[in-house]
């Protein structure tokens, strides 16, 4: 995976900055506590009263890399820290941190501190992505996105010369904020991050250890909550007012103030809630069918869009990083075999991550980083060597005429796997076209008989 050099200046590279997973908090990490006091890596301190002269000998810390460890009454062990920071020695996190950096971040702390993730218990953790939107993020924000669930938002303020939300719930925050001004870079760069604090949110995708971040499924259906709750909040596109109907204009008016839809959204104590909750629900119907109407969240599907394929580029890994993945799994379960439960997890993960070498039938390239469905090179493999393998895309990109030379990157992906497709399909469709031809014309005899089995078979007929 190509990372960008570090620079005295990192505003240079905050557009590169991506990530599906950096903080996480675990309490009661299953791990011997004399091993972890013992290794070189870690210095343990006291916490130190300046007022008595006393040091705290029932909690003791170190820090290495932005993780830190904490031993509670010489009985418990709690980490907590960005593993983003982690995969860069603790320095930053204004890099690429994609499921492949995640791999190594995992191994390394199982290599230097023994911790099996299968004992690493998750109990907050953040999840996000950035993406450049088409339009300006700041004004986006500030007054296009609405509420959420009918929650107005916590913190509605600037940050810096951008612009931030925040929606609190029990169990999870939303964060939202202008990621490229923020740090003055010319893009727009749209950042979108949920952070969880009770983990039973996250239940029905089994997400409870380190070691389920090792799971490529897993994080699929992360992925798939983290767009899940961009459309569940009320985004609008503004528009004038003029062309609405008196009652449209209600509807309207009414729908872009959070405070319209905090007063109204019921609370579950409330002895008539059923009664609120249909009229809240009415509103919303009656709010959703003027945008509808008037298609007024364009933005909206835009930048959904955008997250579902940042977050599948992020999972994008190759042959040999899935092979070290297999190896470790096999590595650490073997030697907690012991645990039952641990071995029946490993093999569920290693089965889907088994290496599988899989070639493009035109290029010949390797595919295995694509759906295992995939017969030729796609978009999302185009993608991949554009970012790991600049030799190979190089070559790739040849495969572009002039026409598609100077577009966009999005465009040039399409245009190279079309042009991969038509590599295939071109034989068979010009053979079939022939011999279609040739059976339509008028004759006293079958006309097949005169085709060859090879040309059949390229026809597939």
């Amino acid at each position: 995976m190509f990372k960008p050099k570090p620079t005295a200046n990192r505003r240079n590279w905050t557009q590169r900055y991506e990530k599906m997973i950096d903080f996480i908090k675990s309490l009661d990490v299953k791990i011997d506590i004399q091993e972890l006091l013992n290794n070189p890596l870690l210095e343990f301190e006291s916490k130190f009263n300046v007022n008595t002269g006393e040091t705290n000998e029932t909690r003791k810390t170190a820090k290495y890399q932005d993780i830190t460890f904490e031993i509670a009454n010489n009985k418990y062990v709690n980490i907590k820290g960005s593993l983003h920071k982690y995969s860069n020695k603790g320095k930053h996190n204004y890099n690429d941190f994609t499921f492949s950096s995640l791999i190594d971040v995992i191994i390394d702390l199982y290599q230097k501190f023994n911790i099996n993730p299968h004992f690493v218990p998750i109990n907050n953790i953040e999840f996000a992505v950035n993406v450049n939107t088409s339009f300006n993020p700041k004004t986006f924000i500030k007054k296009n996105i609405i509420s959420h669930k009918g929650t107005p938002a916590s913190i509605d303020t600037f940050k810096g010369n951008g612009y931030l939300k925040e929606f609190e719930h029990s169990q999870y925050y939303i964060k939202i904020y202008d990621k490229g001004l923020q740090f003055s870079q010319p893009d727009n760069i749209f950042r979108f991050e949920v952070k969880v604090v009770k983990m039973e949110y996250l239940q029905n995708i089994g997400i409870k250890t380190l070691a389920d971040l090792l799971n490529i499924e897993k994080l699929q259906s992360l992925g798939k909550k983290l767009i899940s709750v961009f459309n569940e909040l009320l985004i609008i596109d503004k528009i004038d007012t003029a062309i609405f109907t008196a009652k449209e204009k209600e509807i309207y008016q009414n729908g872009i103030n959070p405070m319209f839809w905090e007063r109204l959204k019921p609370n579950s104590k409330d002895l008539d809630y059923i009664k609120l909750r249909s009229k809240y629900n009415r509103e919303r119907d009656k709010f959703n069918s003027l945008i509808k109407k008037y298609n007024l969240n364009k933005s909206q599907k835009e930048v959904s869009e955008l997250i579902k394929n940042k977050w599948n580029d992020l999972l994008i890994f190759d042959a040999k990083k899935r092979y070290k993945l297999t190896t470790f799994l096999n590595e650490y379960s073997n030697q907690r075999s012991e645990h039952k439960t641990v071995q029946n997890d490993t093999s569920n993960i290693v089965l889907n991550c088994t290496v599988v070498k899989r070639l493009c039938l035109v290029t010949g390239l390797d595919i295995s980083m694509q759906k295992t469905t995939s017969k030729f090179m796609s978009i999302s493999g185009i993608k991949f060597y554009k970012k790991n393998d600049p030799k190979i895309y190089k070559e790739l990109e040849k495969r572009l005429s002039d026409k598609w030379k100077n577009k966009n990157l999005e465009i040039q992906f399409r245009e190279i796997a079309h042009s991969i497709r038509n590599k295939n399909n071109n034989p068979r469709n010009n053979t079939k076209r022939s011999i279609n031809k040739l059976l339509s014309m008028p004759s006293l005899f079958n006309n097949m008989i005169y085709i060859s089995k090879e040309k059949l078979k390229i026809a597939e007929m």
